[in-house]
């Protein structure tokens, strides 16, 4: 039986004990036909320069900044990104009464409401109503013990005189004291404090109108109340029927003059208007 050629029948010559004619053979430069110059050098290996024709090749720093300004590029369109998704969360609509409202103008809009609702309670007045029972009108001599000129110079100093010119007569027979009343609630946590009460639009008569004043319990407003007030004024009869006198009267605009929450906060002015429905006693001894 013929025996199979296998790779342990190949054996390789022996490199120390080669013929004349193995010894051409491996010497041949068919066997190397790359040689040149008694180099043997590989096809696919490139050829070395040589030692003069090495050239040294500055560092590129456009490379450098290309990929600093990529690096920006991207952070800025992560940054980006990221804005453009938070904008796009607060743009997302809440349901709010069976419609739906963007986050972002609901966040708009409760930020006004706060804000507004924190300058009512730090800012805002009570709130005045006029009163339809509560009215008097009395008469007092005023230049009792001074004279009209004395008494001038008084309310100057202590009250917000509206028209000086009213104390035209020095008689006080001529002048009536007329107290209003008004309902004051304070639904704030605040308690407000008032310097006086003043007369800030004189109405149908005003030429017959002196000036306005109140007590002091009526200066004084705590929190979390409902309190009425009077304001007395002070009117010159003369010349005036009983309908032009109450007419005198209730026509009259009234306002809050240094009023402050705490002692410190200034507050805005408080206005209010007479009852219409009040009537007044010009002939009252």
């Amino acid at each position: 039986m013929a025996i199979r050629p296998s790779m342990d029948s190949i054996k390789t010559p022996d490199l120390k004990n080669l013929d004349k004619e193995q010894s051409e053979k491996l010497s041949s430069r068919d066997l190397h036909p790359n040689m040149d110059d008694g180099r043997v050098r590989r096809e696919f290996m490139p050829v070395s320069p040589k030692g003069g024709d090495f050239e040294v090749k500055p560092k590129d720093e456009s490379l450098t900044d290309r990929g600093e300004k990529d690096y920006e590029q991207f952070e800025t369109k992560s940054t980006r990104d990221a804005k453009s998704k938070s904008a796009g969360h607060l743009d997302q609509g809440v349901l709010v009464h069976g419609s739906y409202i963007a986050r972002k103008r609901l966040i708009r809009i409760i930020t006004i409401l706060a804000a507004a609702l924190i300058l009512w309670v730090l800012f805002a007045p009570p709130i005045f109503s006029a009163n339809d029972t509560e009215n008097d009108c009395r008469y007092e001599d005023i230049f009792a013990n001074k004279g009209s000129s004395q008494y001038k110079t008084e309310i100057l100093g202590k009250g917000y005189v509206y028209n000086l010119d009213a104390l035209s007569s020095d008689q006080s027979e001529s002048y009536r004291i007329c107290t209003v009343a008004f309902d004051v609630n304070n639904y704030l946590p605040l308690p407000v404090d008032i310097k006086d009460y003043a007369v800030s639009f004189g109405g149908d008569f005003k030429d017959n109108i002196v000036y306005a004043y109140a007590d002091n319990d009526a200066k004084h407003i705590p929190s979390m109340t409902k309190k009425t007030v009077h304001v007395n004024i002070l009117i010159n009869k003369s010349g005036l029927s009983d309908g032009e006198f109450d007419r005198a009267i209730t026509s009259l605009m009234l306002t809050t003059k240094g009023m402050k929450k705490f002692g410190v906060l200034p507050c805005v002015p408080a206005v209010m208007s007479v009852s219409d429905y009040l009537t007044f006693d010009p002939d009252v001894k």
